[in-house]
Order: structure tokens, then sequence, then C-alpha cells
């Protein structure tokens, strides 16, 4: 299986990240049609290989599910008339998702005017002693199982709270407290991995690339 997955996982990077409304929408449509090689098992694989956040990915592939039984339920009651009414309710459904991920807003909404300007450069948002939460949405490991240590993709959801320019880090602070004298562990500084806009390119979320380091 790992040639297999291998080469489905770089065949499915290539496709780039998109937006989520794509995924759900070609997850969906994929699992909902009846056919051999499709289903919710397969539907699950290709969320993984995307790296797609497990609610999105469940949603769709419920979805998808569902619409495959009552295509199936549809030809059996109904013959092919019905079969063909509940595939075109599948295509409008999952069509209406990726119409909405087709749709590209002008990409400069978090852009310095004039360009130069460094004035608003978001700088200490945040102190130790009053730290933000975000919320991890994806976690991908990027590297190969042969390879040394392991290193994540980390995306993380804030919501637009915590802006930032290319080029900066965030300070992330441990959980717990350190074994040898009781005292909070001091913050870690990770360069932020993504473009201010974030993976999904809506300027609420950000992305870290973390190796584990094991001694």
């Amino acid at each position: 299986m790992a040639p297999i997955l291998s080469r489905a996982e770089k065949k499915s990077s290539s496709l780039g990240v998109g937006s989520v409304e794509k995924q759900w929408a070609s997850l969906a449509a994929f699992v909902g049609i009846p056919l051999p090689g499709t289903g919710a098992w397969t539907g699950a694989m290709g969320a993984f290989l995307l790296g797609m956040p497990t609610a999105l990915a469940i949603t769709s592939i419920f979805t998808g599910v569902l619409s495959a039984g009552i295509i199936m339920s549809a030809i059996t009651l109904a013959g092919k008339k019905g079969g063909i009414a509940a595939l075109t309710g599948l295509v409008l459904v999952t069509g209406v998702e990726f119409i909405k991920g087709e749709k590209e807003t002008k990409q400069d909404f978090l852009e310095a005017e004039p360009y130069y300007d460094q004035s608003s450069v978001p700088v200490n948002v945040y102190k130790n002693k009053s730290p933000f939460t975000g919320k991890v949405v994806s976690t991908k490991r990027i590297v190969g199982p042969k390879a040394t240590g392991e290193t994540c993709h980390i995306v993380i959801d804030h919501n637009g709270d915590f802006p930032y320019w290319e080029g900066q880090s965030w300070g992330v602070i441990p959980p717990g407290i350190r074994e040898k004298d009781g005292k909070p562990h001091s913050v870690r500084l990770y360069s932020i991995a993504s473009s201010r806009y974030g993976d999904d390119m809506t300027g609420k979320t950000g992305s870290l690339c973390v190796r584990r380091a094991t001694y």
C-alpha cells in the first residue's frame, strides 16, 4: 500500500489546498456517486491526503453516503427516472458549494497602504501573562515514514484576532510547569510558515511547521 498512498499523496498535493467549499463539494460528490471504488472508505483516505479538517471531512463524507443511498433507493423504487432525479439533486447541492469556492475575492485586504508603510506591522499583540488561545484545525505529517524525527504542518485558527506579517514568529507557551523548578514553561518562538492570509486565504488562520525533538 505504501507506493499507492505515496503516489496518491503526490497527486492530491498537486491540486493545491483550495477553498473549504471546493474540498467539501468535491469529496461529497465523489463519495455520493454509487460506483465501484467510491464510498466512505475511499473518501476518508482522500480527506486525509488533502489534509482536510476532521469535522469538514465527516460532514462531506456523510452527505456523500446519504446521497448514494438516496440515488440507489430512487433507482430501485422509481427506475431510471428516479435515479436521474436523485443524481440531479446531488449535482445541485455540491454544485452550489463548488461555485461558492470559485468566487474569488481580491486578496489584498491585509496589505499596507501604501505597500511600503510599516506603521501597521503587528508587534507584541499578546503578552505572556495574557496569551491568545488559538484552535488547531489541522495537523499533517509532512515527512516520510523513514525520515529522522517528525515534522508536521499545523494550521491554527485565530479568527482574525492574531494578525501577523510574513517573516514574523508566534510565541508558543507549552502547558504545565517545568519539572526542575515548578515554574511555567518559557515562550518558544516558531516562525510562521504561511502568508498573512493563512492557508485558506481568509486571513483567519496561520500555519507552523514544527519538528518534534527527540532526545
